[in-house]
């Protein structure tokens, strides 16, 4: 697997765990903003894996945007 695929999936495994927190946080809401937030930030990185897989298999170089790895913020 190459660097940029294990990137992605790196801020995929962070996301789920972030969007499990904050669902859990959140009083188990699906239709919290925050959990509508971090479920569309983990789709975007689920697509661009998809996309970087099949240019890696063609041969073809993709840039990755940079996301932050984690963006939730915990109220203490």
């Amino acid at each position: 697997m190459g660097s940029k695929l294990k990137t992605i999936k790196k801020r995929i495994e962070n996301l789920r765990h972030e969007m499990v927190l904050t669902y859990v946080q959140n009083g188990a809401d699906m239709s919290d903003p925050q959990v509508l937030h971090v479920s569309q930030l983990l789709d975007e990185q689920l697509n661009r894996y998809e996309q970087c897989a099949r240019y890696q298999m063609s041969g073809k170089s993709v840039k990755i945007n940079t996301v932050p790895l984690f963006t939730y913020k915990r109220n203490a």
